[in-house]
C-alpha cells in the first residue's frame, strides 16, 4: 500500500491588466502618468503560512508587492510602477517572483505584455506655473517627480539629480524664510473647483515629520486633480466649493507640514495616479518651465556680514557693510544660487579697494550641490581702508558682487533679534507662539535678545505691545557695540481669548529702523456672561495690489446673548501689522433697498434707515462704527459683512497685513478680537474669488 503524499503547491498567473491609480482598467496610460498593473492568480496546495511576492517589471525596472500570505484561492493585487515616458514599454509580471514557494509548475508564473502611452487628450486646460514671480530670482525648482519606483533608487525625468526618493511633485521655493514673510503667491495652475482646504497649521517647519500641513486640492474635471501643499498659515483665500480661474491666487507659500524649507509642493494626478508632466511639456504647459539643470544660474539673495552666518542662512542673515579698523571682525560673503550646473566651475573673488585681487577660491563640485554658500577672509581687510568687494562667478560669468567699506574710525549700529540662539528675521510673519494657558494661571513668558552686530551704540525703543501681552521688568534704551541686551514679554492670563499682534522695536539702525515680529497665544476658559461674540469663518482676504476694496468676510457673524438693544454698540476694524497711510478700511455701499447696507459720508444705513456712523479707517487709524438706536442684530450683522480693505497707493508694499475685528456692546463688554490675514499679490494676476 502506497503512503499518501502531499501534492506540490502551484501559483498560476491568469491575467495582468493595466489600471489607473484607482484600480480601474484602462487601455493605455497617458504620457507621464505613473503606471499601475493588476495581477490575477490562483493558488492551490499552499500551506497556510506560505509567503511570496509578486514582481512587476516595466521597462526593465522591477518592483515587488508586499509579502503576501493569503493561503489558497483566487487573488488580485495592483501596484504602481514606473512613470510612462514616451515610447513602447515591455512588461513582465511574475507571481512568486522571489521563488519562495516550491511549485508543481513554474511555467504559469509569468505573463508579459507591452504598452505605449498616449498624449493627454482630455486635459481640460494646459497648466501655467503655480508660483507668481520671476523664475530663478523669486523662486527656483528644487525637485521634480522621482520617476524610479524602486526604494533607494531615484532620478528625475531627465535622469538628473533634482528629486529625492519617492517624491511625486514639483517643489519650488524662494531664497530665504524672509522671502516667505514678504509673501510668495501660490496660484491655480488651471481652472477648476476647490475640493479640499486645510489651513491654520504652523508654517516654519525645518524637518520632515508627520505634522499636519496647509493645502488646497482642485478638481479640474475629466479625472484631473492638482494639490498644492505647505501654505503659510491663515493665508489661503479659497474654500471648498469655490470655482477658481487659471492664475487665481490661492494663498501664500510657507513651510507647513512635512517640510524642510519654505516651498510649494505641487502634485498632478490623473485618475488617481501621479503625473510627471515634463515627459510631454508642450502638451501639459502653456509655457513649459526650463529644466532646472538647463537654467543659467542666478543669485537669488546675497550679502556681506561680520559674523559666522552659517546657522542663519535659511532665515536670511543680517547685513553689515561698514567695517571699522578697530574691530576684529571676520568678513563673510554669502549667496544663494538658483542652480549650480553639474561640474560647473564656481569662483569666489575678494577685491581690495584698488581693484586688485586679494584672494580667489575655485570650486568644481560634482553631482548636485547645495544652493547656498558662504565664505570668509578673516580680518585680512583691517589694514586696507576703502571699499572692498566679493563676487561670485560661474564658468567665468560674474553673477553677483557685494561690497563693504573699511573705515579708520566710526561705524554703524546693526540690530539683530534672537529668541535663544534662533534668529528672528526682521518682519517675521510666523508668530512666536506663547502656547495655550488657562485663564488665571501663571503667565507665560518669552525672553528675547537684541544683539548689536555693529560698531556704534544701538538706541532702542519698544512700541506699545499688543493687547494681552505686557513687558516684564524694563526694556533696554540702548545696546553697546558688539553687545546684547534682553527683554521679556508676558502673555497675560486675565482675559479669555486668542491673543495676537506685532512687537516693534524702533532703532537707529540705518537699514532697519523698525524691527518687527509677530506673537500669539491663547488664554482658555469661559468669557463672562454677556460678552459679545464675533466670528469670521471665511478664508483669508485676497487682495490684488492696486485694485479696489475687497470684502473682509462675507460670512461674518455677531451675537450677544443678553443684548436688549444694539444702540451704543460699536464695531471696530483695525490694521494690526504693516499698516501705511495708504491703507483703507471701510464699509461697502450696497444700496438703500431692503436688506442693503448704504454709505453716505459717515452715515451708515440698513434698508434705507440710518443705523450707525463711521469714523476713521484711513491709514493706521482704526475704523469705528457706532450704532444708533435704530440698529438691530440683522443691521449689525450686515454691516460686519460689508467691511472692506483696500490700499490706494500706486505702488503699495506687498507686506503681510493682518486685520482685527471686534464688537463692544453698550455696557462696554468687548468680544474677542478676530484676526484675518490679507494675502496680497502684485497686479496682473486674477485674484477674484467666485464663492460657491
Amino acid at each position: 500500500m502506497l503512503e499518501p503524499r502531499l501534492a506540490l503547491a502551484n501559483l498560476a498567473l491568469s491575467s495582468i491588466e493595466l489600471v489607473d491609480g484607482n484600480g480601474q482598467q484602462i487601455a493605455a496610460p497617458i504620457i507621464g502618468q505613473q503606471v499601475f498593473y493588476r495581477a490575477r492568480w490562483t493558488a492551490t496546495g499552499l500551506a497556510s503560512s506560505a509567503t511570496y511576492l509578486v514582481k512587476y517589471t516595466v521597462g526593465g525596472v522591477s518592483v515587488d508587492s508586499s509579502p503576501l500570505t493569503l493561503g489558497n484561492g483566487t487573488f488580485s493585487w495592483y501596484r504602481g510602477t514606473t512613470y510612462a515616458s514616451p515610447g513602447t514599454h515591455q512588461v513582465s509580471i511574475t507571481v512568486d517572483g522571489d521563488n519562495g514557494v516550491a511549485e508543481s509548475n513554474e511555467s504559469d508564473n509569468t505573463l508579459t505584455t507591452s504598452f505605449t502611452p498616449v498624449l493627454p487628450g482630455d486635459l481640460p486646460q494646459r497648466f501655467t506655473f503655480p508660483v507668481a514671480g520671476v523664475p530663478h530670482r523669486d523662486y527656483s525648482i528644487g525637485n521634480y517627480v522621482d520617476v524610479d519606483p524602486r526604494s533607494g533608487s531615484r532620478e528625475d525625468f531627465r535622469g538628473g539629480p533634482f528629486q529625492y526618493d519617492g517624491h511625486d511633485a514639483i517643489d519650488a521655493g524662494p531664497a530665504t524664510f524672509g522671502d516667505q514673510d514678504r509673501g510668495v503667491p501660490i496660484l491655480a495652475a488651471a481652472a477648476g473647483t476647490v475640493t479640499e482646504v486645510v489651513d491654520g497649521h504652523f508654517d516654519r517647519e525645518t524637518s520632515m515629520s508627520s505634522r499636519p500641513g496647509n493645502y488646497v486640492r482642485i478638481d479640474h474635471g475629466n479625472g484631473w486633480q492638482t494639490s498644492s501643499w505647505h501654505f503659510a498659515a491663515h493665508s489661503i483665500v479659497v474654500k471648498a466649493g469655490d470655482a477658481v480661474a487659471q492664475g487665481q491666487l490661492l494663498g501664500l507659500m510657507g513651510s507647513s507640514g512635512s517640510s524642510t524649507f519654505s516651498h510649494l509642493h505641487w502634485n498632478v494626478r490623473y485618475r488617481g495616479a501621479s503625473v510627471e508632466t515634463f515627459y510631454a511639456p508642450t502638451s501639459y504647459w502653456v509655457s513649459p518651465p526650463t529644466y532646472q539643470g538647463d537654467a543659467p544660474p542666478t543669485v537669488m539673495r546675497s550679502g556681506i556680514s561680520n559674523y559666522d552666518i552659517g546657522s542663519e542662512l535659511a532665515e536670511g542673515p543680517s547685513s553689515v557693510t561698514v567695517f571699522p579698523t578697530a574691530q576684529n571682525w571676520s568678513a563673510w560673503y554669502w549667496y544663494r544660487l538658483s542652480n549650480l550646473p553639474l561640474n560647473a566651475r564656481m569662483t569666489v573673488t575678494w577685491f581690495r579697494p584698488d581693484g586688485s585681487v586679494h584672494t580667489t577660491v575655485d570650486r568644481s563640485p560634482e553631482g548636485r550641490q547645495p544652493s547656498v554658500w558662504y565664505w570668509n577672509i578673516g580680518t585680512a581687510w583691517k589694514n586696507v581702508p576703502g571699499t572692498w568687494s566679493a563676487a561670485v562667478s560661474v564658468n567665468g560669468v560674474e553673477l553677483d558682487r557685494q561690497s563693504f567699506t573699511v573705515v579708520s574710525s566710526g561705524g554703524e549700529p546693526e540690530a539683530t533679534i534672537y529668541q535663544g540662539s534662533a534668529l528672528i528675521v526682521d518682519g517675521r510673519v510666523t508668530p512666536i507662539d506663547f502656547g495655550s494657558i488657562s485663564a488665571g494661571a501663571a503667565a507665560v513668558e518669552r525672553t528675547f535678545t537684541i544683539t548689536n552686530r555693529g560698531a556704534a551704540v544701538l538706541t532702542t525703543a519698544l512700541a506699545p505691545l499688543p493687547p494681552g501681552f505686557s513687558l516684564v521688568g524694563g526694556f533696554p534704551a540702548s545696546v553697546p557695540a558688539n553687545g546684547s541686551a534682553a527683554f521679556t514679554v508676558r502673555l497675560d492670563t486675565a482675559v479669555v481669548g486668542r491673543k495676537f499682534g506685532e512687537i516693534r522695536i524702533d532703532t537707529n539702525d540705518r537699514d532697519e529702523a523698525e524691527s518687527t515680529f509677530l506673537v500669539s497665544g491663547e488664554v482658555t476658559g469661559t468669557a463672562p456672561p454677556g460678552t459679545p461674540v464675533v466670528t469670521l469663518p471665511g478664508p483669508a482676504v485676497p487682495y490684488l495690489v492696486g485694485s479696489g476694496p475687497v470684502v473682509i468676510d462675507i460670512g461674518g457673524d455677531v451675537s450677544d446673548a443678553d443684548a436688549a438693544t444694539w444702540s451704543g454698540a460699536a464695531l471696530r476694524a483695525e490694521i494690526l501689522t504693516n499698516g501705511t497711510a495708504a491703507d483703507r478700511l471701510a464699509v461697502r455701499h450696497q444700496g438703500t433697498g431692503a436688506g442693503q447696507v448704504g454709505v453716505a459720508g459717515g452715515a451708515i444705513s440698513y434698508g434705507g434707515q440710518q443705523v450707525a456712523t463711521a469714523a476713521g479707517g484711513v491709514g493706521t487709524t482704526p475704523l469705528v462704527i457706532s450704532f444708533t438706536q435704530a440698529a438691530t442684530l440683522p443691521a449689525v450683522r450686515a454691516v460686519l459683512r460689508a467691511l472692506t480693505y483696500a490700499n490706494v497707493a500706486t505702488s503699495p508694499e506687498v507686506r503681510a497685513r493682518f486685520l482685527g475685528v471686534s464688537v463692544s456692546d453698550a455696557s462696554g463688554a468687548a468680544s474677542e478680537r478676530q484676526v484675518k490675514r490679507v494675502s496680497s499679490m502684485a497686479g496682473g494676476v486674477v485674484v477674484a474669488v467666485r464663492p460657491s
